[in-house]
């Protein structure tokens, strides 16, 4: 479990950094997702208890538009969420601002941020498949380096390309859909 939080972590971390010059991105939200299922089939059926999950190919408007639902929903039970935009749009809500039954009304609505196929618990090929993410984007030119469970950047000044969104997505498809 400590492994795959970590691994959240730096993925959501790394990944809200996309596009930023010298940037954390911690006022982003995660944009993480999937090709495994269409984008219809990511909202979860009716009745379910699961909310969304993302795809590798899960867009950002999309992720901040599932956090916001939640977000909303659990507003709307009584949770005492904060009202800022970064509140809003990251999907998190602290278990000691929210009761059990608040949590469980809303649950079809809470995103799963990080798609099946990169969650190290879900995925038995992940590790050879994530080592594949990462020199992909290296060799697309993004200043990273791999670690234990994850990647960062080389230093916390370099110059990422404009175009990083788009190596960060075509390199997820690439590496973790199997083809």
């Amino acid at each position: 479990m400590v492994r795959r939080t970590l691994v959240v972590t730096a993925l959501l971390t790394a990944l809200a950094g996309c596009g930023t010059t010298g940037s954390t991105g911690a006022d982003q939200a995660p944009p993480v997702a999937s090709i495994s299922q269409p984008p219809s089939a990511a909202a979860a059926a009716p009745g379910s208890s699961e909310g969304p999950r993302a795809r590798l190919d899960t867009t950002q408007k999309e992720l901040e538009e599932w956090a916001l639902a939640y977000w909303q929903c659990m507003k709307d039970q009584g949770a005492n969420v904060s009202d800022s935009p970064k509140s809003k749009i990251n999907g998190v809500v602290d278990k000691s601002q929210a009761t059990p039954e608040m949590f469980a009304a809303c649950a079809s609505k809470k995103p799963a941020f990080l798609p099946r196929e990169m969650d190290p618990d879900l995925n038995p090929e992940y590790q050879r498949q994530h080592h594949e993410y990462v020199k992909c984007q290296q060799d697309k030119g993004m200043p990273i380096v791999e670690t234990e469970g994850g990647w960062n950047y080389e230093s916390s000044n370099v110059i990422v390309p404009p175009d990083a969104d788009e190596i960060d997505m075509a390199c997820r498809v690439e590496a973790f859909s199997g083809n």
